[in-house]
C-alpha cells in the first residue's frame, strides 16, 4: 500500500485552505447584485460590506501571527477553519446590512489568522530548501480560488455554472454549499 508522507498531506491541506479562502472572498463579488437587491442595500452599504472583510483580514494577520506563536499552528488552523464555516454559513442566512457586515467581519478574522498559521506550519513541516516551492504552490491556489472553480461549479466554465446556480437557487445556496468544502 502506498504511504503518503505527512508533508504531502500537509501541503494538500494548505492547498485546499488557500483555494477555499479565495472562493469565500469572491463569492460575494459574484452574488453582490442579488444580495444588494434582496436586502435592499445601497451602493455605499455594499461598499462597506466589501471593506468589512479587508479590515479584519488585515488586523487579524497580525493578531493571528501573535497567537500562532503562542498556541501553535495546529490549534490556530483548527480555529480558523471553525471561524470560516461559521462565517460562510452566516452569510447564507443574512437578513440585512448588519448581519452581512458581521459575517464578513468574521470571515476576515478567520482568513486573516490563517495565513500566518499556515506559514508557521510550513516552517515546521518543510525543509528550508522546500519552503519557497511550498509557498508558491499554496499561493497559486489562492489565484485559482479567485476563478471560483470548485468541483460543484466546474463545467465548461465555472463562472457560467456559478451564475446558473445563483439564478436557480439564489445566492444563499452558494454559501451553504461551500460549507461542505470547508468541513471536508
Amino acid at each position: 500500500m502506498l504511504q503518503i508522507k505527512a508533508r504531502t498531506k500537509i501541503l494538500a491541506l494548505f492547498c485546499a485552505m488557500s483555494f477555499l479562502m479565495y472562493v469565500d472572498r469572491v463569492n460575494l463579488s459574484a452574488t453582490a447584485g442579488l444580495i444588494k437587491d434582496e436586502l435592499g442595500l445601497s451602493n455605499t452599504e455594499l461598499g462597506v460590506i466589501f471593506s468589512a472583510f479587508a479590515y479584519t483580514y488585515a488586523v487579524f494577520q497580525i493578531i493571528g501571527g501573535w497567537f500562532v506563536d503562542r498556541l501553535g499552528s495546529r490549534r490556530m488552523i483548527i480555529f480558523c477553519g471553525i471561524i470560516w464555516v461559521i462565517a460562510t454559513m452566516a452569510t447564507g442566512f443574512v437578513g440585512g446590512f448588519i448581519s452581512l457586515f458581521l459575517a464578513r467581519l468574521l470571515l476576515g478574522v478567520g482568513e486573516g489568522a490563517a495565513l500566518p498559521s499556515q506559514a508557521r506550519a510550513i516552517t515546521y513541516w518543510f525543509k528550508p530548501q522546500q519552503r519557497g516551492f511550498v509557498q508558491g504552490v499554496t499561493h497559486s491556489l489562492l489565484s485559482f480560488g479567485k476563478c471560483d472553480y470548485s468541483p460543484h461549479y466546474c463545467c465548461i466554465s465555472g463562472i457560467l455554472v456559478l451564475a446558473w446556480r445563483i439564478y436557480q437557487f439564489g445566492y444563499c445556496h452558494i454559501y451553504l454549499v461551500n460549507i461542505l468544502d470547508h468541513i471536508v
